[in-house]
């Protein structure tokens, strides 16, 4: 299976939390086009706002630790990205601070 086709399975399969973060950002932040599985080879990420090279992990207990999103961050850093992660249970029961912390990022970005 390639990356793209990948992304588009992972956009009917959403977590929970995923659900709820798109919910977030689109109800938030109207005026930017984050994207869903976005493929940024040689990876997928949750969510994407390509102006802004803005990138948003929802990530569960399979994260914790892990080195390959270490690789994985440091790589997207290196190419201009900015990458903000959030546990799954920090988005179901605390959007407010989640709001917050991605609402500070993007003002960073815009300045």
């Amino acid at each position: 299976m390639n990356l793209e086709t990948n992304a588009k399975a992972l956009r009917y399969t959403m977590t929970k939390a995923e659900r709820r973060l798109s919910r977030l950002l689109a109800e938030s932040f109207p005026d930017l086009a984050f994207k869903k599985q976005a493929v940024i080879t040689p990876y997928i990420v949750d969510f994407l706002e390509p102006s802004l090279k803005l990138i948003i992990e929802a990530d569960g207990g399979q994260h914790c630790d892990n080195q390959s999103d270490q690789h994985r961050d440091n790589d997207l850093t290196s190419r201009g990205y900015t990458i903000l992660r959030f546990w799954n249970n920090d988005i179901l029961s605390n959007p407010e601070g989640i709001y917050a912390a991605i609402d500070q990022t993007i003002k960073k970005g815009r300045n």
